[in-house]
This record gives C-alpha cells, structure tokens and sequence, in this order.
C-alpha cells in the first residue's frame, strides 16, 4: 500500500477465539502510520510507518485445531490534494481449523 504523502495507516490483527470454551486473545497485531511522508510504503509486519510503527506478536505460527481464528485488517489512504478524498477500507475473515482435519 502507497500513499501520496497525506495520512496513511495500515493495521493487521489476528485473533484466537477458542471454539470450547476459554478467553479471546490477539496474537498478532500489526500498525503504521505516517503523516505527511510522500511516497511511503506500507506492508502488514513491515518497518514502515515514520509516524508509529507497533508490531506485537509473530506473524509465523500454527493454527491450532479447534479454534476460530479472525485477521481483522484496515487501510486509509489520505491525500494533500482538495480533489482527491483518499480511500479507506476495513474487513475481516473468519476462520475455524477444523479438530478432525488430516495433518
């Protein structure tokens, strides 16, 4: 992601929601931000973001069986310029690893 210099941020996260029973927990949480920095480069667990850059967590992992996992993700693209108003988006994805699933 690459913005024209205004303010842009990029966030990631990832959840573990166990499917029995026991607490919801992020384990992975990825954001940057940049104020004002032309042509900056955003990349979930990059370095980018001259503003704040927070990464907690390890993007590698298992998966483990038996628990919902959600990557919860979000973007906004400001620009310097009166005709152009950006872009923003937001979204997340459900995911259960089934405990039945062949290795």
């Amino acid at each position: 992601m690459q913005g024209d210099g205004g303010r842009t941020f990029l966030k990631g996260s990832v959840r573990d929601r166990p499917v029995i029973g026991g607490p919801s927990a992020f384990i992975y949480n990825s954001f940057q931000l940049s104020n004002f920095t032309a042509n900056e480069s955003l990349v979930i667990g990059g370095s980018g973001g001259d503003t704040t850059n927070t990464l907690t967590g390890d993007l590698p992992g298992l998966l483990l069986p038996g628990h919902e996992y959600s990557f919860q993700y979000g973007l906004d693209l400001g620009s310097q310029s009166p005709d152009d108003t950006g872009a923003t988006g937001i979204g997340e994805l459900n995911f259960i690893i089934n405990p039945g699933a062949p290795d």
